[in-house]
């Protein structure tokens, strides 16, 4: 495993870098559930495509509006993005 991601495998969940890290799974797999492309979510979202994608391999820090965009457009409470 490399050196980067052992150390971010080894970071409990409730760190800043582990929430980003979970919202950017839970974004990812919801968007995919629902087979809808990144430009698709982003656009309905109100983001760019390049955004999104940022957000979904966890390299933004994303904003509580982002979030709420995000959620809104996959028709999910924003809590559920956490989970």
């Amino acid at each position: 495993m490399p050196e980067q991601t052992q150390r971010d495998a080894q970071r409990p969940p409730h760190t800043a870098h582990g929430l980003r890290r979970t919202l950017a799974q839970n974004v990812r797999a919801e968007r995919e559930r629902q087979e809808q492309s990144q430009e698709q979510l982003a656009e309905a979202a109100g983001l760019t495509q390049q955004y999104l994608s940022d957000v979904e391999r966890a390299k933004r820090n994303v904003s509580v509006d982002a979030i709420g965009r995000l959620a809104d457009a996959l028709h999910v409470k924003a809590s559920r993005l956490f989970d």
